[in-house]
């Protein structure tokens, strides 16, 4: 499977399901502020409602109030799910300091999040004219990138992560997501040998290896990939990206019996991933069950397959399960 890097921020890797894992950027005043700290171990710990009282009792402070709001909206998107609470309380953190960067770029990886790509770009530009900070700079271009990677736009994401390599040429992020881009518009050659310079420089990273294995499986080079997704699973035995693209790998090598110990695998650890419904779907329609087969595609689409990936498991469903 293969990723690019927003950020509050996050890694976003598409192959197999769309997946975001935010690591969310604070201020330094975070670590020395007392308030702050008993807040954040609260939320670290599980306590979420707690944690939101005690954000709330900081944002009794107005020099503190803009980065309490965005940290509670955070709490309550990542943790709950209650998006309307979320999204207010960053409208209230934005309005506390409409000159706080990290507020629009918070907002705009929730509104990612739920695919609502127009208006992530346009807080994430916010976000991007508000600060002068080089770390923070090329994070959030990674996050535009990612934004226009969801909906598949890759000359646009190209053009982000072209900015933000003039910035950081050594971050990995940067790397490997324009390696995806370059792949996507056929620069095949440049893009494997961004992911090899990077596997030189990070051997073990399961992130690095997952991409080089998928830009095999673009090449239906299977073989090649099977070896490059069982070194991602050495070294990360639970990552489901990993293990669904491995299993896709063995199908299309010619082995569908292991490729759906993995994918089942996959799914155990990421049931909500609909690329590898789509596989598992694939995988039942190569042995000769079409129940089981339309029953995994269903699923696909119910996750959402077509409005990331295409209308590919949409065209299977309607040729085999009417």
């Amino acid at each position: 499977m293969r990723t690019y890097r927003p950020a509050r921020t996050f890694v976003l890797m598409i192959l197999l399901g769309l997946t975001i894992q935010a690591l969310a950027q604070v201020d330094s005043l975070l670590y020395r502020d007392p308030a702050f700290q008993k807040a954040l171990q609260l939320e670290k710990a599980g306590r979420h409602g707690a944690a939101q009282k005690a954000y709330d009792q900081v944002a009794q402070d107005s020099a503190r109030r803009s980065t309490a709001l965005r940290l509670k909206a955070n709490c309550l998107f990542d943790h709950e799910g209650r998006v309307v609470e979320s999204l207010a309380a960053f409208d209230l953190a934005i309005s506390s300091d409409p000159t706080d960067a990290a507020n629009y770029n918070d907002r705009g990886v929730a509104y990612q999040t739920m695919g609502m790509t127009s208006k992530a770009i346009t807080d994430m530009r916010r976000a991007l004219v508000l600060t002068e900070d080089t770390n923070r700079l090329v994070a959030y271009r990674c996050n535009i990138a990612s934004a226009h990677m969801q909906v598949r736009k890759w000359k646009e994401a190209l053009v982000e992560l072209d900015s933000a390599m003039a910035l950081d040429s050594t971050d990995l992020g940067v790397q490997v997501n324009r390696s995806l881009s370059l792949d996507e518009l056929g620069r095949y050659d440049e893009g494997l040998s961004i992911l090899l310079h990077a596997n030189v420089q990070h051997p073990k990273d399961p992130l690095v290896l997952n991409n080089i294995g998928y830009h095999y499986t673009r090449l239906n080079e299977h073989a090649a990939s099977v070896t490059w997704y069982e070194q991602a699973l050495e070294v990360q035995p639970k990552n489901a990206s990993a293990m669904n693209n491995l299993g896709y790998a063995e199908l299309r090598a010619g082995d569908p019996s292991s490729a759906l110990k993995h994918i089942q695998r996959s799914i155990e650890l990421n049931p909500t991933n609909s690329y590898a419904y789509r596989n598992l779907g694939h995988v039942w329609k190569e042995k000769g069950d079409l129940d089981k087969a339309c029953e995994a595609y269903k699923k696909a689409l119910d996750h959402g397959f077509t409005g990331r990936y295409g209308p590919e498991v949409k065209q299977q469903y309607e040729t085999y399960c009417r």
